[in-house]
This record gives structure tokens, C-alpha cells and sequence, in this order.
């Protein structure tokens, strides 16, 4: 927790490194995704992984990869046994778009606008996990240091869903080309 809070706190105060080259979406997700398929597969996940091995994007893959991670940890962490997992990039008009969703039991709308708030943890869905709260709001600053805006949503079907995008259009080859 306390080299989480040091990070938190480096990003914070703009002393975290932005070393920008491109990345490829899905080696990066596949490779963030290993250490947690056992405990999805436990659960009995569904998972759903849309990236399709073109898609890629010029950031800071160290930081990138820290947003992945956190959102993916959390996404089979609480959902709960049997729901699903989704991962999906788009882009659209220059316009990119990566996305994690996940089965939502306990989420309420109430419950959005505190998510990327340090050390928030839903009472009920969050009392005896390893995770220290802190995961999203070190998310939500590698999102803000690379110029990334990330939101979460919740829908009628109980599925959460975060979505990580540019604050601004970028040159996103498409995939296959």
C-alpha cells in the first residue's frame, strides 16, 4: 500500500515520466490478463477479449499498462461468480476508445462518482478484499498525466463499464493497417 500511495503521490505532483512509443493494445492486455485468468476461470467468468492483435496506440506503456491493470484486477476481483468480463478498443473518426466491462451486482449510480476517489471502498462489495481502494484513483491519474480522459457507467443490466479515451483525436492505425 505504501509504494501504491508513493506512486499515487509521484503522479499527483507531476513527477512521474511520460516516455511515449507505441503500443499494441492486445499483447499488452494479454499479458496483463495471465496473472488473473486462474481466478476468472475459478469464478467462472465469461470473458470476452475484442482486441484483435492491430490495434494500437502511441502513450506511455508503463502508465497504459498501469490503467489496464488496475481495471482488469478489479473487473474479476468483484464480479461476481458466473458474470462476465469484456475488453474492447475502437476508434472511431480518430476518435479512441478502450473499454472494460464487467457483471455488477452491488454497483449503484451513487456509487460512480466516488470510484476513482483514493482509499473508496463499497462497504459491501469491497470489506474483505486484498485491494487497498486506491487502484482506480492511481487510474484515473496515469489517465490524466497521458491526456486520457476515464469514466465508468453503470447500465440497467447491472454491467459496469470503464472507458479510457484520449482527451484529444489521435492517428490510431486501424487494425490490419
Amino acid at each position: 500500500m505504501v509504494a501504491a500511495l508513493l506512486f499515487l503521490v509521484r503522479c499527483q505532483s507531476g513527477q512521474e515520466s511520460v516516455l511515449r512509443r507505441v503500443v499494441l493494445l492486445a499483447e499488452l492486455v494479454e499479458d496483463v490478463w495471465r496473472p488473473l485468468d486462474a481466478e476468472a476461470r475459478e469464478k467462472k467468468l465469461v470473458i470476452t477479449n475484442d482486441l484483435h492483435g492491430g490495434e494500437s496506440i502511441h502513450t506511455d506503456p508503463y502508465l497504459f499498462r498501469t490503467i489496464v491493470q488496475n481495471l482488469l484486477s478489479n473487473a474479476v476481483e468483484y464480479t461476481p461468480a458466473g458474470g462476465r468480463v469484456r475488453m474492447h478498443a475502437s476508434t472511431d473518426n480518430g476518435r479512441f476508445q478502450f473499454q472494460v466491462e464487467n457483471t455488477s451486482d452491488v454497483m449503484t449510480q451513487e456509487d460512480l462518482r466516488h470510484l476513482f476517489e483514493p482509499f473508496w471502498r463499497k462497504d459491501d462489495a469491497r470489506s474483505n478484499s486484498p485491494h487497498s481502494g486506491l487502484g482506480l484513483a492511481i487510474a484515473s491519474e496515469c489517465a490524466r498525466i497521458l491526456g486520457m480522459d476515464i469514466a465508468a457507467e453503470l447500465n440497467s443490466q447491472h454491467l459496469l463499464r470503464f472507458i479510457l479515451q484520449p482527451d484529444y483525436q489521435l492517428d490510431v492505425p486501424s487494425p490490419g493497417g
